[in-house]
């Protein structure tokens, strides 16, 4: 993006027209207000712009999701009313649980739930996950967390997922998503074809078979193959030993409700590989204890994971 303030401030402004902003994105736009409001001045959108009232409502919103500076508020406003309106929009809209959402539903820890959504899209939502759309489009959802889509082919309409910072398109194909806040995304397909793209543009084709893994700090997609047989294994009680330990027990933690420490230093970068079960919480832990000769201690919901 260009180093020129109004220039960036232009593209940014776009991004949050067509609905492509990020949060990130959106604050940056703030922030950018409040350093420089006289480049809002060159584009026409604003300076033809109604000195039109923003409600004290409206307000609340945009400083309690955004968090300005108060004085911001009062800048921005004379320069840019039908931008803070769009603002606010895209921000309750895009980025919220809107209060206008039909479905909302979420896990708790432990938790998986099945339901079918309006256009027969069947979905499993795994544990301490939530999803949500509104009634404007019914073919559009959003995840937080993991879930298992069969989608229903409908060639006019494709169904688009958003979560963690990436979009999600598909025609009519089954397939593992998930997009836990402090993890890097993946996308799992079991059956057809989606096609994956992040806040850059940058996009990946994936078929039967495939899976990437977004890397959110190079922002590029990893692509692996895998067999289809056991993606989204967790819908059968079974958790993925295929990653580190550190993300193997945030999964732990999730289904049984404690939180983990690993006491020694270094150890959860350990890798391992192959599945578990889901029978006990002590089953897991010895069966990853074991594999690396380490200890645990439960107290209460506190588990330490420790070298012997």
């Amino acid at each position: 993006m260009s180093n020129d303030p109004a220039m960036h401030l232009q593209a940014l402004y776009e991004k949050i027209r067509d609905g492509e902003a990020s949060t990130e994105e959106l604050r940056r736009f703030i922030a950018l207000t409040e350093e420089a409001p006289e480049t809002l001045l060159p584009f026409p959108e604003w300076e033809s712009a109604p000195e039109m009232p923003v409600t004290a409502r409206l307000q609340s919103r945009i400083l309690q999701m955004a968090r300005p500076a108060k004085p911001l508020l009062r800048r921005l406003l004379p320069y840019a009313a039908a931008a803070a309106v769009l603002l606010a929009v895209v921000m309750l809209r895009a980025f919220l649980w809107p209060q206008a959402a039909q479905l909302s539903v979420e896990t708790g820890r432990g938790e998986i739930r099945k339901l079918t959504l309006p256009d027969g899209t069947h979905v499993t939502l795994n544990a301490h996950s939530a999803i949500r759309f509104d009634d404007a489009d019914e073919r559009t959802v959003y995840l937080e967390g993991q879930a298992f889509f069969d989608v229903r082919q409908d060639a006019s309409r494709p169904f688009v997922v958003r979560s963690g910072g990436l979009r999600t398109e598909v025609l009519g194909t089954s397939f593992d998503l998930r997009a836990y806040s402090q993890e890097r995304p993946f996308i799992a397909v079991v059956s057809g074809k989606v096609r994956v793209k992040d806040e850059g543009g940058r996009n990946v084709i994936l078929e039967r078979g495939q899976q990437a893994i977004y890397d959110i700090h190079a922002q590029r997609f990893i692509q692996i193959d895998t067999d289809p047989s056991v993606m989204g294994s967790w819908q059968r009680g079974i958790i993925s030993l295929d990653r580190n330990l550190r993300d193997v027990c945030a999964d732990i933690e999730r289904w049984y409700g404690v939180k983990i420490i690993l006491a020694s230093p270094g150890i959860g970068d350990y890798q391992l590989s192959g599945s578990q079960e889901v029978k006990s919480l002590e089953s897991c832990l010895d069966a990853i204890c074991f594999i690396f000769h380490l200890k645990y201690t439960i107290r209460d919901n506190s588990v330490r994971i420790y070298k012997k």
